[in-house]
């Protein structure tokens, strides 16, 4: 079983040694692992398969849960700076979830020119479904 050692205010302490996943930024970890390197997974289109890797270690990431001070958080969420960068120490943060979606980019209606067109046309040229195409359309 692998084990970490947590910081505690800076300092080392050898009793805080248990196993990784159960520390608390271990769903984090995981999850944000699997996104970028596990095919099979849901999201992994949006991340891995547009090239983002994973770049963190478990020092790292429980050195971030430190800094950005997620601990006080209602429900801590890792986020990238830039979106369009890999998983890394200075490229990542913890903040809270509602602030962390409440970023994410939104479906944003079309220009008058657009909704003239058909819209089975505009889904294939955008490669989208065709009720996502709708909904944009009459937003």
């Amino acid at each position: 079983m692998k084990r970490v050692r947590v910081l505690n205010q800076g300092k080392w302490n050898p009793s805080s040694i248990r196993p990784i996943r159960k520390q608390p930024w271990y769903a984090s970890y995981r999850g944000s692992k699997t996104r970028c390197i596990n095919p099979n997974c849901l999201q992994y289109k949006y991340y891995g398969g547009k090239g983002i890797k994973f770049l963190l270690t478990p020092y790292e990431i429980s050195t971030m849960w430190i800094r950005d001070g997620a601990s006080n958080m209602k429900r801590a969420s890792i986020d990238r700076i830039d979106p369009k960068g890999n998983y890394e120490y200075f490229n990542c943060r913890f903040m809270e979830l509602s602030e962390n979606t409440s970023r994410a980019r939104k479906n944003v209606p079309w220009s008058q020119e657009r909704r003239d067109a058909h819209p089975k046309t505009i889904s294939e040229e955008h490669r989208l479904k065709i009720q996502t195409t709708m909904r944009r359309i009459y937003a």
